[in-house]
């Protein structure tokens, strides 16, 4: 029988506790959203309750996933996660989406991380440009060793992180066209990077000096209290030393296509994400609101 997970056991505790008690708005689950209810109207899809955009504060009527599907493989995911959009917001991004998808898939057989371009349902004149241009990138790298960054994928990472702010921290709603500055927006591609760089960049972020996310938020959720052990190195015969340390994991929607890791710092918002474990971004936002 497989061992249950942490999330498993506290799920069933609060399910046991349920029965004995009156039953709550809605099921219990780590995914749902438990914050500020002023803010549900921009962080829970509810077709039935007043939803608001999360890019730009109007009404919303459709729903926009975090991540899009076209950064995934089916089948896909159960547990994907929606947010809140007009039309005219999640309309604005499809374009780039497309394009975004096909330029990193390009580069990665390019490169020699894939053997062949996945299958898209993507019209071949859409294709055509996005790897055209990937191409050409690629190709100036290797003459130069620097790869040019490409807008449109940036604009669609930045949108990524920004959903992350809002989906787990409840930080940025509506911010998206005034109130929102980019303190920090790097990309890295796989093969700019080292074994040593590619191995860091997964590890887990310890929150000693961090700010913990609000509670009720979906990131309070993601924090784990780890026990390292140290051996005494000068006095073998003392007691291994243990310290309880708090860290913010990684959460990994489709395994080896889509990772994200959010947490917040005296400088802003942080958010990881790595697609087709190939193109790694860490992106730092800022939000006055």
């Amino acid at each position: 029988m497989k061992k249950k997970s942490i999330r498993d056991e506290l799920d069933d505790s609060r399910k046991s506790i349920n029965e004995t008690m009156d039953a709550p708005e809605r099921p219990f689950t780590f995914r749902n959203f438990w914050g500020d209810r002023n803010l549900r109207c921009f962080e829970d899809f509810r077709r039935d309750s007043d939803m608001r955009c999360i890019y730009c504060g109007g009404v919303a009527d459709t729903r926009e996933h975090i991540p899009s599907k076209l950064f995934l493989r089916r089948p896909f995911p159960d547990n994907l996660l929606e947010l809140p959009a007009c039309k005219e917001c999640n309309n604005s991004f499809s374009e780039d989406e497309l394009y975004c998808e096909v330029f990193i898939d390009t580069l990665k057989t390019l490169s020699g991380f894939s053997e062949e371009l996945a299958e898209a349902n993507i019209s071949r004149k859409r294709r055509t440009t996005a790897y055209n241009d990937a191409e050409r990138a690629y190709n100036e790298y290797l003459k130069t060793n620097v790869f040019t960054a490409n807008e449109r994928v940036n604009r669609i990472i930045l949108k990524l992180a920004f959903g992350h702010a809002v989906l787990e921290l409840n930080e940025g709603a509506a911010a998206w066209k005034n109130y929102m500055t980019v303190i920090k927006h790097e990309i890295n591609y796989r093969f700019e990077m080292s074994n040593k760089d590619y191995t860091s960049f997964y590890y887990p972020i310890f929150m000693k000096g961090k700010i913990f996310p609000e509670i009720g938020s979906r990131a309070f959720q993601n924090l784990y209290v780890i026990e390292p052990l140290f051996v005494d190195s000068v006095d073998s015969s003392q007691s291994n030393i243990s310290i309880d340390q708090v860290v913010m994991d990684w959460m990994c929607i489709q395994e080896g296509n889509y990772e994200y890791l959010t947490w917040i710092e005296s400088d802003g918002i942080h958010v990881k994400i790595a697609i087709h474990d190939f193109i790694f971004a860490h992106i730092i936002l800022d939000f006055y609101v």
